[in-house]
């Protein structure tokens, strides 16, 4: 195909097209294998600062970390002409947590959020503290995007793509969302969709502590 283009662009334009499936089909791969090693995982959980395998709790400083977080979007958010918000409250209780886990979670859920806002919509990452027994804390993900009621149990199946989605311009493996919804059990934690009047939320809520 490359030794056919007629110009320069267009062998540009084929480079990029290949490019873009090599990548698609790794991201698959890992993804699949992930999604194996998830659900085949079963092991205990410790409230330790550092375990190998398979978690490792570490006390987390929210705000600065948080802030880290969404750093990498940026870009991505001024790129699609989206508005971003992040609220957070003054102050937030120490989480103990896998960060690398939790990291994963709020990421997949940030660029889902990105993939299925429009141009001038708006992405909020909010989280709150929610004291009474068990004590948790709440991340909400939310961005102007509609999912049909009865959608709403499908979002975390594997392969699961919006309804009306072109998958080939939102990218991704289908994954994302399944993927979430595994490593929410891993930390002992909780996950909850909502969508109506144009906007979706997706709220994770995190214990205190993971016994």
């Amino acid at each position: 195909m490359l030794r056919l283009a007629p110009t320069e662009e267009k062998r540009n334009r084929y480079l990029d097209i290949l490019e873009e499936q090599s990548l698609r089909e790794s991201n698959l791969i890992n993804d699949l294998l992930e999604f194996q090693r998830l659900e085949g995982a079963s092991c205990a959980i410790a409230l330790q600062p550092l375990r190998l395998h398979p978690i490792a709790l570490q006390p987390l400083r929210l705000q600065e970390w948080l802030l880290e977080l969404v750093q990498p979007f940026q870009a991505q958010f001024i790129n699609r002409e989206q508005t971003f918000i992040l609220d957070l409250p003054e102050t937030l209780p120490t989480l103990f947590s896998d960060i690398m886990i939790l990291q994963r979670i709020l990421f997949e859920l940030l660029n889902n959020a990105c993939k299925y806002t429009v141009p001038g919509g708006k992405i909020c990452l909010s989280v709150t503290y929610e004291p009474t027994e068990p004590a948790a804390v709440i991340f909400q993900v939310g961005n102007h995007a509609q999912i049909p009621q009865e959608e709403l149990t499908k979002v975390f199946d594997k392969f699961y793509r919006c309804p009306n989605a072109d998958p080939w311009s939102q990218g991704g493996t289908g994954l994302g969302l399944a993927l979430v919804h595994n490593l929410v059990k891993q930390l002992q934690a909780a996950i909850a969709v909502n969508s109506q009047n144009e906007w979706t939320t997706f709220t994770v809520k995190h214990p205190m502590r993971i016994e």
